[in-house]
């Protein structure tokens, strides 16, 4: 079969109904399988990366809150893969699924902290403005006024980890990474969640 060429390639993948199926075999036998489909750019798409001990890496498109189309990494993670649940992968592949309504909850988490001058998100807010000074106006999306508000809506969604294996346990299972410059990688916010999808704290990298 000739080469596509690569306007044929992308007419190809806009057309709806297209779904690859990538198989692979545990040690022990038991196929695993990872569909991707490029028909529809806001949906999950899955990639599968294994690292020795059982480390998944997927990617994910969303439309995040206040912004365009942004790209996700997540990290499903386990120290041992005996450690880790069919129930804990059933509420991991729920939670990458249900990434956009995680974000706007843990947007809303971070909201109802900028009362509390304390917080960490409060700190955070104002170690960004004054570290980017002026240039923070260039990173804002949305300029209602409430310079609090404005920050919080215009944070990228760099990254969900999944801690597969401490699902019940009193740890996070999800943590959500923040940054609102994609560059300042030490600039971050991180939005730990239960496995019940609820907000457990938010911290500073630090």
């Amino acid at each position: 079969m000739p080469k596509l060429t690569e306007r044929e390639q992308a007419d190809f993948l806009s057309e709806p109904g297209h779904l690859l199926r990538v198989a692979t075999v545990d040690d022990d036998g038991m196929p695993r399988n990872f569909d991707i489909d490029a028909s529809d750019p806001t949906r999950v798409v899955w990639t599968l990366k294994r690292e020795g001990n059982p480390v998944f890496r997927l990617s994910a498109n969303l439309t995040a809150s206040g912004a365009n189309v942004t790209r996700v990494t997540v990290d499903l993670t386990a120290p041992d893969q005996d450690d880790v649940s069919t129930e804990a992968l059933d509420i991991a592949a729920a939670m990458i699924n249900g990434i956009a309504n995680l974000d706007a909850h843990a947007r809303e988490a971070m909201l109802a902290e900028v009362d509390d001058r304390a917080s960490e998100v409060t700190e955070f807010i104002v170690q960004q403005q004054a570290t980017l000074g002026e240039e923070l106006q260039d990173l804002l999306v949305d300029r209602s006024g409430d310079i609090d508000v404005d920050v919080i809506r215009s944070l990228q969604l760099m990254s969900m980890t999944i801690l597969a294996d401490e699902h019940g346990s009193a740890d996070p299972f999800a943590v959500l990474e923040y940054a609102l410059d994609p560059d300042a990688t030490d600039d971050v916010l991180l939005v730990n969640l239960t496995s019940d999808a609820q907000v457990q704290s938010v911290t500073s990298a630090d």
